[in-house]
Formats: structure tokens, sequence, C-alpha cells
């Protein structure tokens, strides 16, 4: 016992005994012991290792085998003794115990700098550099353990309560400083626990965590932190994601885990009641106070992201569930699970993945897609794409896949492939809503890839693509091939049709108004002009669609036409002949020699004007030559503007 007390004064000490004296033996026993004593300025070293309290003062009683020192003063560094009690008990016995109980005040620092020596390295435990801490605490230190010469730390009862003020940690976290912090800290041999308030990077937060110094499922740390960012402080600490998406306060009760070997996991709940979100491609937004909530789940290594293993959002009209894996070098995605994501009516499921070979591959199913905001937000980037751009295999089996009012098909299976700015091959089979199909097959050699489409429903195609809603019914049937020279992709072709309707239309109904054809015109206002032929060959590139040597018929009425349409901006600049009653007008042609140079070829009839039309498809200007009405066909020709003079890829309405 005494080898725990060094230096100081004996200022005063008074003892009583109680002998039992045996004459006959000259031989006297301690029946009991009673006494005190007044001190100053002594070292105690209260456990091995530990800096010891030095100018300790203070008094100390001697009563039934026990002697109790009371401190009033001392310190441990500048950390100064405020009061407690040093207790040896069993005085005499084979085990003698001392227990120890003294409060302190002082700097967090040099606490912290004592309960890091070794055995103890409790701030190493917690991750905590002394030299970065400030503020003051006053604490309770308990300590007892059976004065042994051979004393082993699992035979020692410790615990430490402490109460922090002011406390602050520089570059506490993503090198971010934590002041104003008032803490009460809880110390003993299961771990640690801290609770409390402070300020990081001068945001408000609350923590209750604790660290397990010996961890039977592995856990070795667990810290829960709530804190609200506004926009500006999300910007700050590096956390804006989506801000396009994401703006208001978000609520954040975050749970970081810290297990062996350097890995951890942290655990954010989201409360985005506060917050305004907005998905403008699905057309859906959610307003501040409307609930809302979210969570993500990381997975850690040696402090470094390595996964996403739950993103988690839901509000009105939307659930999206998501993970996300990250590659060995833990900088760029590797793959992405779309375990459900509902907006609006949407309704899908996937995964997008990094292919071995580069690129990327998409996977969606589901029971319902609609793209019409996405379309309507991003037709000027749809078709930008760069040969840099990394190739893409994308496979998707939708139940409805909506593209707009009124275009819409079911039963959707597609494979695509893409490798830079260009799409290589695809094959799609889908049903409209009405029963009919169409297929696609594209793909094939580089130098020349071949196309062919089919469908039942030429007019559900049609609006389908956005190309027109005048026509209904039919069958159409597509076949061609796409090159790519000089960095331009080209695809040609040659299209045939059959028994399908036109209504509406507005041109046509102006090219027969102009020809005195008005009978016929009304039927655009009805059940539509039936036609029982549609073939011809066309160019499409960049927006541009060539039409060469069109010829649509029925019984009412035949059309050709050849021009340029803008598929962007609905502009169009064709040119043909328009024959009535084509049936009966162009039986002359059986008429050998004479009848083909009479009419002037397919698709002309003796009785037929010239027309051309151009600017809005909507709405467009329209020309009839007067004088080509009852002219025979091969004259006819020569009245057409533009005769002798193709149209080339390269043109297109307002460029020439």
């Amino acid at each position: 016992m005494l080898a725990n007390v060094q230096d100081g004064v004996l200022d005063q000490a008074s003892v009583e005994l109680d002998l039992l004296v045996d004459p006959a033996a000259r031989s006297a026993d301690i029946v009991s012991a009673r006494g005190s004593m007044r001190y100053h300025d002594l070292t105690i070293n209260y456990f091995s290792g530990l800096t010891p309290v030095r100018k300790v003062s203070g008094t100390a009683t001697l009563s039934d085998r026990r002697l109790e020192f009371t401190p009033t003063g001392g310190s441990v560094r500048s950390v100064q003794v405020t009061g407690g009690s040093l207790d040896i008990s069993n005085l005499g016995a084979p085990v003698e115990w001392q227990t120890i109980d003294l409060t302190l005040a002082g700097p967090i620092r040099d606490v912290l700098q004592v309960i890091d020596l070794k055995p103890l390295r409790y701030a190493h435990d917690i991750g905590v550099d002394p030299a970065r801490v400030g503020g003051r605490t006053e604490f309770n230190l308990h300590f007892r353990f059976p004065l042994l010469r051979s004393l082993k730390f699992d035979d020692v009862e410790y615990r430490i309560k402490a109460s922090m003020t002011g406390a602050t940690i520089a570059r506490a976290a993503m090198n971010r400083d934590l002041s104003n912090g008032n803490f009460v800290l809880d110390i003993s041999r299961p771990g640690m626990r801290l609770q409390g308030r402070a300020r990081f990077d001068n945001i408000p937060i609350s923590i209750d965590g604790g660290v397990f110094f010996k961890p039977k499922d592995g856990e070795r740390a667990r810290y829960r932190v709530a804190l609200t960012l506004d926009d500006e402080q999300r910007r700050r600490l590096a956390f804006d994601y989506l801000p396009d998406r994401i703006s208001g306060l978000i609520g954040v009760d975050l749970t970081y885990s810290a297990f062996e070997a350097g890995r951890a996991e942290a655990d954010a709940r989201l409360d985005l009641r506060a917050a305004r979100l907005s998905i403008a491609e699905a057309g859906w937004t959610k307003a501040p106070n409307a609930p809302g909530t979210g969570r993500l789940v990381l997975e850690l290594a040696d402090e470094q992201v390595t996964r996403l293993r739950e993103i988690e959002v839901k509000a009105a009209g939307l659930y999206g569930n998501f993970s996300l894996a990250l590659m060995p070098d833990r900088e760029q995605v590797e793959r992405v699970d779309i375990r459900r994501f509902m907006v609006g009516d949407d309704d899908i499921a996937g995964y997008i993945a990094h292919r071995t070979d580069g690129g990327w591959r998409v996977e969606l199913h589901g029971p319902k897609l609609d793209l019409t905001h996405w379309l309507n937000s991003s037709d000027d980037n749809l078709s930008q794409h760069s040969a840099k751009d990394p190739p893409l295999l994308i496979d998707a089996r939708l139940g409805h896949l909506i593209l707009g009012p009124h275009r819409q098909v079911r039963d959707l299976s597609a494979h695509l492939s893409r490798e830079g700015d260009n799409w290589q091959a695809a094959r799609i089979d889908a049903h409209f809503v009405n029963g009919h199909g169409l297929s696609l097959q594209f793909g094939g050699e580089p130098e020349r890839r071949g196309l062919s489409f089919s469908s039942d429903d030429l007019g559900s195609t049609l609006s389908l693509l956005n190309v027109t809603d005048n026509i209904v019914g039919g069958r159409i049937a597509v076949t061609g091939h796409v090159s790519d020279t000089a960095g331009k992709r080209v695809l040609r072709g040659h299209v045939d049709g059959d028994n399908y309707n036109l209504i509406r239309a507005p041109g046509l109904a102006k090219v027969l108004s102009l020809t005195s054809l008005n009978a016929i015109g009304s039927l655009l206002a009805g059940s539509g002009i039936p036609f029982s032929t549609l073939r011809g060959d066309f160019a499409y590139s960049e927006d541009h669609l060539i039409i060469e040597n069109l010829l649509a018929y029925g019984g009412a009425i035949g059309v050709t036409a050849n021009g340029v349409l803008e598929l962007g901006p609905h502009q169009l600049d064709l040119q043909g002949t328009i024959v009535p009653a084509y049936t009966l007008n162009s039986m002359i042609g059986n008429i050998p020699v004479f009848g083909s140079l009479l009419l002037g070829g397919e698709g002309q009839g003796l009785f037929a004007a010239n027309y051309r039309a151009t600017g809005s498809a909507a709405d467009p200007q329209v020309w009839v030559n007067p004088l080509s009405a009852l002219t025979p066909g091969f004259l006819r020709r020569l009245l057409q503007p533009n005769f002798g003079n193709p149209p080339q890829v390269q043109e297109a309405p307002g460029t020439q």
C-alpha cells in the first residue's frame, strides 16, 4: 500500500490502539485501531501505467481495518482534484482491496491524454487524437482492485463518468471541425457511450454513440447522428446530390457502425417532408410539407464507400428501391440494381451493369413505362450521341410502353445494341392496344446493315412514331439497309402498304379544293379516303426523310409524291400528281403504247393535276398547276416544279 504513496508532508497524525495484553507471555495483540491524519503534496499512484495524482492534500481516517483518504486538492497534469476518496479495506487480511473514487475538473485534452495511456488506450479506441481536442470537463474516476503484486488488468473494476462543455475537435470528420459540444461520457469495461449536442461545420447535430471494447458480434462501435441540412449546407458538405431534383430542408438520422478489419456501415434515414422533389421526365413532383422519406445504406472499407446496399425513397406517387456496387478502384460504378421503381403509373425493375468487354448493359422489365414527359423534355438530346460513348446493350420486356397520347404498345420485347453514336442492331416485337402487332429486325455486317419492319396496322405505326395521326388501319412492310459513310448514317429503303384510310390531312384537303375535287375532299372529314395500295422508296438521315416515287391509290383517288419531310420541326416540301377517280381514270393506261404515253407512267391518269406543298405539315402552303389538269401525262411532267432534279438526302426545307 505504502508503495503507491510517495513524497509529501504529514502535517498531523494521531492513533488509538486497543490492545489485548498477556502479562505472563509479555505480549500484546492489537484488537482495533483508530486514527486520523492531515497531509499535503503527496504523490499517489492509483493505477499502474497512468499519470499519478500529484500535490495531493487532504485528510485520512483509520477505523475497523479500513483506511480512507479524503483529498481536498491535487492534480493530474492540469486536471484538478476537487473531491472524492481513496479507500483501502480488509487491512491485515490475505487480500486487501483498494477503491478509488475521485472527482476532477480540467481540460478535456489532458483527460484524454491520461486515459489514452496503456493499458486503457480509450482515446485511441474511439479514434480521437487528444491533441486536436479542446473544451473542459468534470468527471468521476472509479477504480477497485485487489492489492496484489501480480495484478492483471482483467482484475480491475473501473468506470469513468464525465460531462464536457465547449468541446471542440479539429478535423473531426471529412476534414471539418466539431465545435460547441456539450456531452455526457460514460466509460466502463464493456465500452464507452457518448451523448450530447454540438455543431459540425457550424451545423447543429445531436450524437449518441458507443464503442464496444470486447465486441461479441463483430460490431466495434456504433454512432447515431441527427441533423437537418438545407441546400447550402448540403453543397458545403458535398452532399448536394441531384440538386435539380431535390431542394429544401432534409432531416438526416444517421447510424454509423464500425466492424473489424476496417469494415463499416452507414445507415441514413431521411425525412423529406420539408423538401421539394421533382422527376420532370415522369411529370411528378412532391411539394414541401407533403410526406416523404428516404434511406441510404452504405458499406465502407477503410473509410471508403464500396457499395450502396440500399437506396430507397417513398412519397405519394413515388417509390424507388435500388442498390449500387462500385468497381474495385471504388471510383466507378459497376452495377445499379433497380429492385423496383414506381413513379406515377410507371412500374419497372431491372439493372444497369458494366460489361466485362466494356460499355454497359441495361435490363428493364415491368408492367408499365410512360416516356411521354421524358421524350418531351429531351427532344433536343435524344440523338446527340458521341463516337466516344461507351457501347450500350438494352434488353426490355414491358407490359405497356407509352410514348405519348394515343401512342402506346403492349407486350413489348426489345433488344438494342449501340456502339459510339449509332445503333448497330435492334430486335423489337410488340402489340398495339387493338391487338395488331409490329416487328422490327435491324443489324448485320457493319458496311451494310439490313432493316426489316412489318405491321398489320399502318395507322397505329405512324401514330406511334409521331409521324401522323391521319392514317387508319392498313398494313405496312419496310425493307432497307443502313450505311455509314463519312461519319453520316443513311437509311435507304422501300415501303409497301395496303388497305388503309386517310382522314383529315389538311395538306391533301387543300390540294383537292384547288382542283375542284370537293366531293372527294369531303370524305376526309368522315370515314376517310380509302387507299388500296402504298409503295415507294425513301432515304433517311439526320431527321430528314427523302421520299422518292411514292405512289398511293384507291378507287377514289391516286397520289404520287417526291420530296423532303423534316421530322423534327414537322416541315415538308413535296411535289407530285393527284389523280381523281383513279381506277377509271387510269384504265386508259392499258392501251398499248399510247396508254403509257398519255398517262405519263405509273400513278398518272389522263385527267390529273400537278401540285406542290411546302411549309408546316399541319398547315402547308399548296400550289396546283391548273394547266396540267387536262394535259397528257408526258407533257404534264414538264410542268412539275423542279422537274428533272430529284431530291438528295442532304436536302431539307429551309437549308437550300
